[in-house]
């Protein structure tokens, strides 16, 4: 519930130039994002949707190595290890504030618990 594919993107703009399935490998997912005509999607490879060329999903993989790996696969360079995040231009609105999201519905999600 809540994670389901909605059955159509509101988009009236011209075509994307890259369009990201971020939602997983399934065909709802690439489909939607296909009917955008972007001139590339990256999306992780599935036998429904033979026309969508990528990697192959693995399940149990950690969510960071994943995306990384997806990036990669279409010539985006990704450092699984690099978790730096850039400084933000405007200073914070609560200075000091620090937000880690710990736990997610699929164990690839979650956040190691010896961390």
């Amino acid at each position: 519930p809540g994670r389901a594919v909605p059955g159509e993107l509101a988009w009236a703009g011209p075509p994307p130039d890259v369009a990201v399935d971020l939602h997983g490998n399934g065909p709802p997912s690439h489909r939607l994002l296909a009917a955008l005509r972007p001139a590339r999607l990256f999306a992780f490879a599935h036998p429904w949707t033979p026309g969508i060329e990528g990697p192959n999903w693995f399940a149990e993989e950690h969510e960071r190595d994943r995306w990384c790996r997806l990036l990669r696969w279409y010539g985006v360079d990704a450092d699984p290890v690099d978790l730096r995040l850039p400084r933000p231009a405007e200073p914070s609105p609560a200075p000091g504030a620090l937000v880690v999201h710990p736990g997610a519905g699929s164990p690839a999600r979650r956040w190691p618990p010896d961390r």
